[in-house]
């Protein structure tokens, strides 16, 4: 009885290395296609064999999100209307794959930034308000960049435009020194302990907290 078991559990065994194995080698013939392709910058005929890979195994290699990214941009140049606005959504949705598929290999802070500035470049397109840009970007660079946007598109001198802003209340910056190491600690135990009510939190870059009238 125990042979007949032991004989069982090994064809079950080799049964799952020939799968797994045919696997492997029909995920690598896709990858050496659609890596050719791209670097031949055929992005067209690179397309169909890395979506292929992408949806049956997006693990596989960091090089579906390498190679991607270049595919997808090539198809947002040539592309117009709702097929544009489709494949800037699949390039935003590989970002995310890449933060999640290969966490280690990817620095979050770029991709996040990348993101972001897709979702600027096309906000008319994307039909996104200046609440979703504001909240997507770091908030200095956000506000400076919209400064700029809005000075560059005003045909009257920057005094003048300033001169029309409203008074409000600002507090200076405020430095708390720490030991090297501290600092996420501390902003680990801050988000976790904090509320404020009728608020909404910002994780992007530390945490900010917006009030209807202020942060």
């Amino acid at each position: 009885m125990k042979t007949k078991i032991t004989l069982l559990i090994a064809i079950l065994f080799l049964s799952f290395n020939v799968v797994s194995a045919q696997g492997n080698e029909e995920d690598m013939n896709s990858l050496s296609i659609f890596v050719e392709y791209a670097k031949a910058k055929n992005y067209d005929a690179a397309y169909g064999p890395w979506m292929e890979l992408r949806k049956r195994n997006p693990k596989f290699n960091n090089a579906i999100n390498i190679y991607g990214e270049r595919i997808l941009k090539d198809k947002i140049k040539k592309s117009t209307g709702a097929e544009k606005v489709a494949f800037i959504n699949d390039l935003i949705k590989l970002y995310s794959e890449r933060l999640t598929n290969f966490a280690s290999k990817t620095k979050k802070g770029e991709f996040m930034a990348k993101t972001c500035q897709l979702k600027y470049d096309n906000k008319k397109l994307l039909n996104i308000g200046k609440e979703e840009l504001y909240n997507c970007f770091d908030d200095a660079l956000y506000s400076a960049a919209r400064l700029l946007e809005i000075l560059a598109n005003d045909a009257r001198s920057s005094s003048e435009v300033f001169a029309e802003l409203p008074d409000s209340v600002n507090t200076p910056e405020l430095n708390v020194p720490m030991a090297e190491g501290e600092p996420p600690v501390f902003m680990e135990k801050l988000l976790t302990s904090a509320h404020f009510e009728d608020a909404r939190i910002a994780t992007i870059d530390g945490m900010r907290v917006e009030f209807e009238r202020g942060w």
